[in-house]
């Protein structure tokens, strides 16, 4: 009696195995996604260069903003690595406020420039799509830039100042004036801290071409014929 009793217990267990482990067997692979962001999520400061990195098995379309964000450039890239570069200050130019940095571009589709200079503060919706189907989603942030201190500095007049390859290669050879005076023939450094200057420091920026900025130094202790 008691094996009679027991021979449904285990023929319901067998069949309740059997309904988890079939769709184990038999369930297909869910295909990989054809195009993505290296990193959905990017910053930087206001005035900077926001770089975005897409990788696609195929032709793509990276929305960087939308109508709604009062920015929007579509791009068509190709197939592989793409890195685009965002100039947050230089976004009323179509032709600089998003440059290619690695890879290639097919075109642009569409595009809303900044009307009122560089980007606000605030994040903007990004997007890559493959055939008109959304691929992945993300965001790049525009952050308050920052102004710090301004030292004068002086380098020896024979220094080679194409040589420097960074802002610390410039700080080593540098020196702070004595008295805030400088030698005849030595030239000088004025070292500003500041952020939110990448898409800004240009040229034609500092000499006059762009927002009526000009640099120009004075001599305040001159001598005649000096």
């Amino acid at each position: 009696m008691n094996t009679d009793d027991n021979a449904p217990t285990w023929l319901v267990a067998i069949l309740l195995c059997s309904l988890v482990v079939a769709p184990l067997v038999t369930s297909g692979v869910v295909d990989a996604k054809q195009a993505n962001f290296a990193d959905t999520t990017v910053s930087d400061e206001r005035g900077d260069v926001i770089e975005v990195t897409v990788r696609a098995s195929e032709r793509a379309t990276v929305n960087l903003g939308s109508p709604d964000d009062g920015f929007w450039v579509q791009v068509k890239v190709p197939k592989g690595k793409t890195t685009l570069a965002i100039n947050t200050y230089q976004v009323r130019d179509n032709k600089s406020a998003v440059t290619l940095v690695e890879g290639g571009m097919c075109g642009r589709t569409a595009e809303i420039l900044s009307e009122t200079g560089p980007l606000q503060r605030g994040m903007y919706d990004m997007n890559v799509t493959v055939g008109g189907i959304t691929q992945e989603v993300g965001s790049f942030t525009v952050k308050e830039r920052e102004t710090g201190d301004a030292k004068m500095m002086v380098l020896p007049a024979n220094t080679d100042v194409s040589k420097f390859e960074s802002p610390d290669d410039l700080r080593k050879a540098a020196s702070e004036t004595e008295n805030g005076t400088i030698a005849k023939g030595d030239q000088f450094v004025l070292a500003l801290d500041a952020s939110g200057l990448g898409g800004f420091i240009e040229r034609p920026n500092l000499s006059g071409g762009a927002e009526n900025v000009t640099v120009s130094f004075y001599e305040s202790n001159y001598e005649r014929n000096t």
